[in-house]
């Protein structure tokens, strides 16, 4: 029995591209999210592997904060951006799979950023002498690298004794909450997170971070004690009322979203 083999033409592969813009385009015109998500679900399947419908797929289900998902699209690529995957990966406080992204990046193409990665998960993970290690190595690669010099710097905030990081930075040198920031903004969360939770006398943005920090990994109801205690402190802080819109959404607790949502609506109009 003879097999049959398709071969798709340049003809066949462009029609198939042609079908994956106008789905994307689709997509950006339609408010209605059950149809962007299946315009944008139709153009990935056509061309699996296409760039375009990747990239928009991946940017929709980050845009509702659903970043895991975005990660499993991203990954379905032929070749993956690993150290994109990598910075998802942190911002969802996956460590484990952060660094797996990351050490994947250096194999392909070792620089600043993927060695900063590594050492950034392995802070996360209470490895901070290997971590330490890994930031020498980022600022070897590259001495004009801020992601390699802000590594060094949260090697000696963590306790760290890289005699490199020493000249950029020390602990006497800023606050507690200075430092939690510093870390925090560095993507050290575990720490810079424990930093804050210590905190004394927390502000508003104190409150938010911490509930964004808890929601990135998942865990909404810690989120919402953060939140609405920084509410506390000050109702008309849009951005925690707009947080807990959208963490209640997320607990299915529409009465209190729509609530929350209400007061927003009543600051943007005492603005005025």
């Amino acid at each position: 029995m003879a097999l049959a083999i398709i071969a798709f033409t340049p003809q066949i592969i462009a029609w198939r591209l042609s079908i994956v813009d106008r789905l994307v385009d689709q997509a950006k015109n339609t408010q209605n999210t059950q149809q962007k998500l299946s315009y944008l679900e139709q153009a990935k399947m056509m061309v699996g592997s296409d760039p375009v419908a990747t990239e928009a797929l991946a940017r929709f289900w980050l845009s509702r904060g659903e970043t895991g998902r975005a990660i499993a699209v991203y990954q379905s690529v032929d070749d993956p951006n690993y150290l994109r995957l990598g910075n998802l990966a942190l911002q969802v406080q996956d460590y484990n799979k952060a660094l797996v992204y990351y050490k994947r990046a250096g194999r392909v193409h070792q620089s600043a950023e993927s060695l900063s990665g590594e050492a950034v998960a392995l802070y996360n993970t209470d490895k901070i002498s290997e971590g330490c290690e890994k930031s020498a190595q980022a600022s070897k690669q590259s001495l004009e690298s801020i992601i390699a010099k802000n590594a060094n710097s949260s090697c000696i905030l963590l306790g760290g004794t890289q005699a490199d990081a020493t000249s950029l930075v020390t602990k006497s040198a800023l606050s507690q909450r200075e430092s939690a920031y510093f870390l925090i903004d560095n993507q050290v969360y575990k720490s810079g997170e424990k930093l804050l939770k210590e905190v004394e006398s927390k502000s508003t943005t104190d409150f938010l971070t911490l509930a964004r920090l808890s929601a990135s990994r998942g865990e909404l109801k810690e989120a919402i004690v953060f939140a609405v205690q920084g509410t506390k402190i000050d109702q008309s802080n849009s951005a925690l009322q707009s947080t807990l819109v959208r963490l209640y959404t997320l607990v299915n607790d529409p009465q209190a979203a729509k609530h929350h949502a209400e007061l927003l609506e009543q600051l943007k109009f005492s603005h005025y």
